[in-house]
């Protein structure tokens, strides 16, 4: 019969084992150590709130965020009883971001605004430093760009001075994409830069895998396409060895975008084939929209307009489905197109 210490150390092991996993990106060995641990009965309530915290946020980055959120509930009441303000502060902004990627945004704002209001009383300042980034990362999502900045400004010199280089490649990564929507793209190029300097430093491929790919599309954007070219094919690499086929899809579809730039046409099609394939195994709708509008640009400009018509047909079926309006119009045009030059 093992003794207490044995339970925690083996706790403790595979946590540790849980927590390494998921820096590698082998999210789903790593959900697996997390779960395990949730199994073995210790008395530190706090360590077991710490687990429920990266378990929650382990499901949300693979996208079961209803698992996620329920996760995030109970490492919240569990905090609550225990006076926990540390793992209370993560668990309302781990909630806030469970209830983002729902679409409730006055709930996400809810539990952020509550993370925030006992930020200050949070020792850890790599924490309080993460409360604030998922703030940002909300204004982000609401389109309000400049107070997300602040915000992730402001977590940058908590983090410097704590050496959180974990917090700060993401960090990082976010002020890229605000530079890229600003249009500072040397700002953007040099935040990954960063980014990616630190990522293997601490051998975060999850992270690097990520950041190629947002180094190749900001390259791709600025038509420095060989630079795009080269960081596409080492996202790619990274993805395959992590094994993730969402992330996989997702820089498929910018290697496509990169060889239509290129004017590569039969290069892009049996890309964006690829992609689509890949898309339909996870269900993903929205991606496949993409995918098919972009597919039924390129047929248009090599003359096969009754194939790009059934594309985007299909793509417009797909939207309706999913609710998504945002590439309506852009499908009406082309159809408009077809339509001229078959009046041709």
């Amino acid at each position: 019969m093992p003794n207490e210490i044995e339970i925690e150390n083996k706790f403790e092991e595979l946590f540790q084992i849980g927590n390494s996993l998921r820096i590698e990106g082998k999210l789903e060995q790593s959900l697996e150590k997390y779960e395990e641990a949730a199994t073995i009965p210790i008395s530190d309530e706090k360590k077991i709130i710490t687990l429920l915290n990266n378990l929650g946020s382990t499901f949300a980055e693979l996208h079961r965020y209803e698992d996620a959120r329920i996760v995030f509930e109970l490492a919240s009441d569990l905090s609550q009883k225990n006076s926990f303000t540390e793992g209370q502060a993560s668990a309302f902004a781990n909630l806030g971001f469970a209830y983002q990627v729902q679409g409730e945004k006055e709930k996400a704002l809810e539990y952020y605004n509550k993370a925030l209001a006992i930020s200050d009383e949070v020792e850890n300042k790599s924490i309080r430093a993460s409360i604030i980034i998922s703030l940002g990362n909300h204004y982000v999502y609401l389109g309000q760009y400049e107070m997300a900045e602040r915000l992730f400004r402001k977590s940058i010199d908590v983090l410097e001075e704590t050496q959180d280089k974990f917090a700060l490649i993401r960090v990082y990564n976010n002020l890229s994409q605000i530079m890229l929507i600003k249009k500072k793209d040397i700002e953007a190029e040099d935040y990954l830069k960063k980014s990616i300097k630190l990522s293997l430093e601490i051998e975060d491929n999850l992270a690097l895998q990520q950041l190629y790919k947002n180094l190749a599309f900001l390259y791709m954007v600025t038509d420095r396409l060989p630079e795009a070219e080269d960081y596409s094919n080492k996202s790619l690499d990274a993805t395959l060895e992590i094994g993730n086929v969402r992330e996989e899809a997702s820089v498929r579809f910018i290697m496509a975008q990169i060889a239509y730039k290129k004017r590569k046409y039969q290069e892009s099609i049996s890309t964006l084939l690829e992609t689509m394939e890949l898309q339909h195994r996870i269900g993903d709708k929205h991606g496949s929209i993409d995918t098919l509008v972009l597919l039924s640009r390129v047929l248009i400009d090599i003359g096969l307009v009754d194939e790009s018509r059934q594309y985007l047909l299909k793509a417009l079926e797909i939207s309706s489905l999913a609710e998504n309006s945002y590439h309506k119009d852009e499908i009406v045009r082309l159809l408009s197109i077809i339509d001229k030059k078959n009046l041709k």
